[in-house]
């Protein structure tokens, strides 16, 4: 998900087209059939220093430096 550009505390507005209003709509989506995910995102306008450090962490774990 990081790879992707997602950050802890972004907000998920719609999946291959599908709006999330909940976070139970996200397992409507048939995986099986679709092997690609399109995200509709809104990144936050600022995340906690406490968010930010765990996703520093996070993308130094996976190799990913920005």
């Amino acid at each position: 998900a990081a790879r992707s550009g997602l950050a802890l505390g972004d907000l998920i507005l719609s999946a291959n087209n599908i709006p999330m209003q909940t976070k139970q709509e996200f397992s409507k989506i048939n995986f099986i059939t679709q092997n690609k995910l399109r995200l509709l995102v809104q990144h936050p306008l600022e995340i906690s220093s406490k968010a930010a450090n765990h996703v520093k962490q996070l993308k130094a774990s996976m190799g990913i430096i920005h």
